[in-house]
Formats: C-alpha cells, structure tokens, sequence
C-alpha cells in the first residue's frame, strides 16, 4: 500500500557501486527465477527484490574490485539460512519469510503452497552449490557454462581465448 516508499527503502538501501552491485545481483536472481521456474509457482518479483533488501550485503575482493559470483552467493546462502519452521496450510512447514519493510508490513511468500516452497528451497540450494563449484572453478569459461545451466542460454559464455588475455 505504499509503493512509493518501498521504492524510496529499495533505492537508498546501498550508495554508489554498492548499490550498482545490489541491483545486479537482484536482476540474477529474477534471470534465474524466470529460468528455473518456467512452468510457475516462482516467488514473486518484489519478493526477490525484498529478500536482497534485508539480506544483500556487498562484496569487494582485496583489490577493490566488486565480485557478483561472491555476493550473489552470500545473498543464497543468507536466504537459505532464513528458512525455518512455520504453520501453512495447516500444517508445520519449512518456510521463507520475506517482510515487506513499509506497512503492511506482510510476509510476501505467503501466498506459495508449501508444495512450490519445497521446490524454491531445492532450486534455491541448486543455485548456491552451482555458485560454490563456480567460485572454485579455474577457468572463467567453465565457471560461466556452469552457471548459465541456472541462468539460461542467454548467460554468456566467454571465449578461452578471451579469458586466457584477461589473466596474462
């Protein structure tokens, strides 16, 4: 009931590079949320965007440089961690909360079945480990073709010949 303020909240949440990264790791999660659950029962649009409202934090390596893969892994980790045990449906169910942070106050995952919650936890997780296994990754291109299994064609994968002038 208060969208101008929620935008106000969104857009104050981080500064400068921080919030460039804030946005770009919000927009791989909803490139991944479009991806992986084609078929329906996605957590809604704002809810995404909440969840890294109240959980992103930014990430800049020693050097300064700010690095997505860590902060985009952060951010999973955090929501993952969120979960916790809750009556839907009638029944106790392991849950996500995302608070909207203007009145209403509502919880914004309310509305997902415990059935497409389960299935968020799972791609969720799959997410996080394919993150995981593309920090560790050596080669740029490998860690890309690993992630663009969660994001989709369009996630580019870079050349090896691109990659191999980046490193020298």
């Amino acid at each position: 009931s208060d969208p101008k303020g929620l935008t106000s909240k969104i857009n104050s949440r981080f500064k400068d590079d921080e919030a460039t990264q804030f946005r770009r790791c919000i927009r791989y999660l909803k490139r991944w949320r479009d991806h992986k659950f084609s078929n329906g029962g996605a957590p809604i649009s704002i809810a995404l965007t909440v969840a890294a409202y109240h959980w992103f934090q930014p990430y800049q390596d020693l050097s300064g440089k700010f690095v997505d893969l860590v902060a985009l892994k952060n951010l999973v980790n955090d929501m993952l961690a969120k979960f916790s045990w809750a009556m839907c449906e009638g029944t106790l169910a392991y849950r996500l909360s995302v608070t909207l942070p203007v009145t209403p106050n509502s919880n914004l995952m309310e509305k997902m079945t415990n059935t497409q919650m389960d299935t968020f936890k799972e791609r969720l997780t799959a997410l996080r480990d394919a993150l995981v296994a593309a920090e560790k990754d050596d080669l740029p291109e490998d860690a890309c073709a690993r992630l663009q299994k969660q994001f989709g064609n369009e996630f580019p994968i870079p050349e090896k010949s691109d990659t191999a002038k980046a490193v020298k």
